[in-house]
């Protein structure tokens, strides 16, 4: 609902809340690819990400990202992905289910 309304440009404050959680995911984002140094690339999926496209393009996410005084350079080597895919993780969870051999 808070996503929905932020899109349509109907309510400021559902606006600043969906960056201020974009701003979030960024920095968790960037803590997590300093750690495992994904070169191959961030790949972002879900139904609420293809949705909410409009906040990831201005960027909010990505500034955040690579907001780091220290390593912004590096961090601007890994490129973000956006997969369109729907139903990624039931698809996920049934190709998991019929690969998985047990412990």
């Amino acid at each position: 609902s808070i996503a929905k309304r932020a899109t349509e440009g109907s309510a400021p404050d559902c606006e600043k809340a969906l960056r201020t959680y974009y701003r979030c995911a960024g920095k968790v984002a960037q803590i997590l690819a300093l750690d495992y140094q994904p070169f191959g690339g961030i790949f972002q999926c879900g139904d609420n990400l293809r949705r909410n496209d409009p906040f990831l393009r201005q960027g909010d996410f990505v500034r955040e990202l690579h907001r780091n005084e220290k390593m912004s350079t590096v961090l601007e080597c890994f490129p973000v992905y956006l997969v369109r895919v729907e139903e990624l993780n039931i698809m996920g969870g049934l190709w998991a289910c019929e690969n998985w051999s047990g412990f």
